[in-house]
């Protein structure tokens, strides 16, 4: 679900040269939170107010929407993306990982935006992606790579470090059976 609220209502399309562009749970994720590892909601709220033209109150009103539905048991706390570490403090960086299997079908839904039907890219493109897994996860490009060392060794995608520039093949076909064995365990 996080996956898909960070792309508002543009769905996979390809990414904004601004992500507030596309609102501010697009823009919270991959602005705000890239830049920073604590944060209180006045500086959110704040921050927001000048990106954003809407009146105080709604932005305030919105951004709570959207900090309780990462702090609050019955949205998206299980992910840990967000954890509110006092009143009104929050820390980022810290997020549950999905399995690998997930993963792997996240990447393959960026693959298909911004790669389309090759079956190669060089692996720094992956790492360093464009509203990718790095913000999407909350992990550093080098959390990334052990985690595509990990879906190299299941098999879902090979990289060839050889020669530079490495590279990355995908070995999945359908992605939604990736998404099947994410949800078998």
């Amino acid at each position: 679900m996080h996956f898909y609220l960070t792309f508002g209502d543009n769905g996979l399309n390809p990414p904004p040269e601004d992500p507030a562009d596309w609102g501010g749970w697009t823009w919270f994720v991959y602005t705000f939170l890239s830049q920073r590892k604590t944060f209180t909601r006045q500086e959110l709220e704040s921050y927001a107010g000048s990106i954003f033209t809407k009146a105080a109150k709604n932005i305030a009103k919105d951004l709570n929407i959207l900090l309780r539905a990462y702090t609050e048991p019955h949205a998206l706390f299980g992910c840990g993306f967000v954890k509110s570490s006092e009143k009104d403090k929050f820390v980022v960086g810290q997020a549950n990982q999905p399995n690998d299997y997930l993963i792997a079908y996240l990447l393959s839904q960026l693959w298909q935006r911004d790669f389309g039907d090759t079956n190669s890219v060089q692996t720094s493109k992956i790492l360093q992606q464009t509203m990718g897994l790095t913000s999407i996860l909350g992990i550093s490009t080098e959390a990334l790579q052990t985690v595509l060392d990990r879906l190299e060794a299941i098999a879902l995608i090979e990289q060839n470090r050889a020669v530079s520039p490495a590279e990355t093949v995908r070995r999945w076909h359908n992605p939604l059976d990736l998404l099947e064995k994410a949800y078998a365990d």
